[in-house]
């Protein structure tokens, strides 16, 4: 299990592809790997935009290929403000699931891969944005990790100190209103809550768009996604997951937000109420 998370998950079109076809046999598998196949949605673009203000949009591996949704809803709000969202085609996975399973040399080898690339690319943007909070903690922990080439460690301390949350750049523009607002159980991931500390943000992006927010109890608890650990370690997980939808729901809200690809679709997968990324509920309109 193990060697195949490393081998194919960040593998962006060989796990976009694996999980279309996985569709159509998740019948036939052990429930941790059925749950793991992301139910995708209907594909989304980007909404292209020319400006002098640009910003690098990162894809991520599983996000671009589960949701791709929701960087085209952030595409869109740039659009909105005047902001130009570009993509770097050699940018790659966050490093992130080789680094939680102790595949360290092989993390820090993807780091630095993606540190050549957004260091190049970001030169003339405002900004590195991550709408993955688990891939964006990472990101800003590159100064960290990259310390054993000077070179590369001094690019990696740019790229980290250029890496925003979604939340960091979206509570500086200017936002249409929703057309139909709706009550909302926000789900902080941990990655955004304890490990980039942000608190506080999205909530009250989500409010001035006009949604209510609901009261969640215990909302600092993890909701059993934690990278790699719904998938080996399932019983644990799904108590977890169990626990945080009873406090989700107990409110009866119309939609969970959450502002992780993990939480996203490890809490869909056994919710009844609609799982979304914060950013779709602030898109006023389909974007296609």
């Amino acid at each position: 299990m193990r060697w195949a998370i490393l081998r194919i998950v960040p593998r962006r079109r060989t796990f976009a592809l694996l999980a279309r076809i996985g569709r159509w046999f998740r019948w036939a598998m052990p429930n941790r790997l059925a749950e793991a196949v992301p139910r995708i949605r209907p594909n989304a673009s980007w909404v292209h935009s020319s400006s002098a203000r640009k910003v690098v949009l990162l894809e991520g591996c599983v996000q671009a290929g589960a949701t791709p949704e929701v960087n085209a809803a952030l595409s869109y709000l740039l659009a909105l403000n005047g902001i130009e969202a570009i993509r770097i085609p050699s940018e790659s996975c966050c490093g992130s699931l080789a680094l939680h399973l102790g595949a360290e040399q092989r993390a820090l080898a993807t780091m630095a891969e993606n540190v050549a690339a957004l260091f190049d690319a970001a030169q003339d943007c405002e900004a590195i944005v991550s709408t993955a909070s688990g891939c964006g903690v990472t990101v800003k922990e590159y100064g960290h990790l990259l310390t054993g080439d000077a070179q590369i460690a001094e690019r990696a301390r740019w790229v980290a100190a250029h890496t925003l949350d979604a939340a960091e750049l979206v509570a500086s523009l200017d936002l249409p209103r929703a057309a139909e607002p709706k009550r909302v159980a926000w789900h902080a991931p941990c990655t955004l809550q304890h490990g980039q500390r942000i608190r506080g943000t999205v909530e009250q992006i989500l409010r001035s768009a006009g949604h209510e927010l609901v009261a969640v109890e215990d909302a600092h608890l993890c909701c059993g996604s934690a990278g790699t650990y719904s998938i080996l370690q399932p019983e644990f997980a799904q108590e977890l997951r169990r626990r945080k939808l009873v406090a989700l729901a107990a409110q009866r809200p119309d939609v969970i937000a959450t502002a992780n690809v993990g939480c996203e679709l490890h809490l869909a997968a056994a919710s009844r109420i609609p799982v979304l990324h914060w950013l779709e509920l602030l898109v006023t309109e389909d974007v296609e």
